[in-house]
């Protein structure tokens, strides 16, 4: 029986809760092969967490993060009363959290165009980001 760490199991939940401050984007059939977005909404998330694992929603100067508890920064955030609390060690944190945000959509991106060549879609060869 596999036994879940229980901090893993508290992060999860609290990316969950974070990631429920975004909206959802609306999908339609004409999506189906274009290239995904920009992690936007994951990039807030990972702000999110990250700021409140520094408690700085408590110490936010936005009566609004104070009283919800949550932040509500980011990218293009509500707030970014909070940004001037961070460390120079925090800001590397975060940097290097988008950082593999940022990994992580050039290999989707690449596995959609490798997808849309191969089904006739794509007008550029596979390996061609590499190059």
């Amino acid at each position: 029986m596999d036994k879940i760490d229980p901090r893993l199991r508290e992060m999860v939940k609290r990316l969950g809760e974070a990631l429920e401050t975004e909206p959802s984007p609306v999908k339609s059939p004409d999506d189906l092969f274009a290239p995904p977005p920009w992690p936007r909404a994951q990039m807030n998330v990972m702000f999110r967490v990250l700021a409140g694992d520094m408690d700085l929603p408590s110490r936010c100067p936005d009566r609004r993060c104070r009283r919800t508890g949550d932040c509500r920064g980011g990218i293009g955030g509500d707030c970014e009363a909070c940004v001037p609390l961070w460390s120079a060690a925090d800001l590397a944190r975060l940097e290097a959290a988008w950082l593999a945000l940022a990994l992580a959509w050039s290999c989707e991106t690449e596995r959609h165009h490798v997808l849309a060549a191969m089904l006739g879609y794509g007008d550029r060869p596979a390996g061609a980001w590499l190059r």
